[in-house]
């Protein structure tokens, strides 16, 4: 299914990845101890693991986990500090409207070690300008005039007029790293866009592809370590494909109700105790 840019969507389908979307909803401090392994289905392949050119929602669940965007919605509905030092305020924006100032969280490392800084936040909002790039949706990028880094810590763009979803825009906008796709002839074919480096709680571990995406625990993240050590996320078609497994699906995204129930009732063995929770009028998450 094709991504909308809406924070909401992706909240949604990062609460699949179960503390994952605990600690992606602000940083807060890490549970005692990390548990094992969780396993989580996905109805679809992803075709790429760049949120810049990937339209699909099933992505949007890896790059959860892996990326950040300055800052995101939580569950109220309200932005909460990401990647950003702040979100901005009335006297963060210019009296026109048009011109925004942002200070980033200092410390923050990408998973290779190497430091975030404003580079990264200008690279990412100019590559989403650049025509040879397949990008998802320009939309708010197409209206920037401008991107400045009067330092390591500030990002400054103007707008060629008021745009009033810009900051819901930038809630759904995973920044990239800039010292590993700066230096790329084609960014649309990268190997970047399979083994993505971010800054999130998980690190990328390995994608098989038709089978599963590992992810693992990030130790250094900012937050402290999340819930899990290593979740395992599958690819099903239905839920039968995915159930039963060992260790368990815990919970499996955007299958078509009707197929999946049928499909779940008539497989051999006990049924599993599931709950079925609509997010859309044709597809629904379960969580065993």
């Amino acid at each position: 299914m094709v991504r909308q840019v809406m924070p909401v969507k992706a909240l949604l389908l990062g609460t699949l990845l179960l503390t994952i979307a605990a600690c992606s909803s602000g940083r807060q401090p890490a549970p005692a101890r990390l548990q094992g392994q969780v396993i989580i289905g996905m109805s679809q392949e992803p075709d790429s693991l760049n949120p810049a050119i990937s339209n699909l929602e099933v992505a949007r669940s890896v790059e959860y986990a892996v990326l950040e965007p300055l800052w995101m919605a939580n569950e109220q509905g309200e932005f909460v500090p990401k990647l950003a030092a702040a979100v901005p305020e009335q006297n963060d924006v210019s009296a026109d409207g048009k011109t925004y100032t942002i200070k980033i969280r200092q410390g923050v490392r990408w998973h290779d070690g190497q430091p975030f800084t404003s580079k990264d936040v200008k690279f990412t909002f100019e590559l989403m300008q650049n025509p040879k790039v397949k990008i998802a949706n320009r939309s708010g990028f197409k209206q920037m005039t401008s991107v400045e880094t009067p330092d390591d810590q500030t990002v400054k763009f103007t707008l060629d007029q008021p745009f009033a979803p810009i900051m819901t825009i930038l809630a759904d906008t995973y920044i990239l790293p800039e010292h590993i796709l700066g230096k790329s002839q084609d960014v649309n074919t990268d190997p970047f866009n399979a083994r993505p480096v971010g800054t999130g709680p998980f690190k990328l571990v390995d994608w098989q592809r038709g089978q599963a995406i590992t992810v693992q625990a990030n130790p250094d993240y900012g937050g402290g370590p999340p819930g899990w050590r290593k979740p395992f996320i599958r690819s099903c078609l239905t839920a039968r494909s995915c159930l039963p497994s060992s260790p368990p699906v815990r919970s499996i995204s955007s299958v078509t109700p009707w197929a999946s129930a049928r499909n779940m009732s008539s497989r051999p063995g006990p049924s599993p105790t599931c709950r079925w929770k609509p997010w859309s009028p044709t597809f629904m998450n379960i969580s065993c």
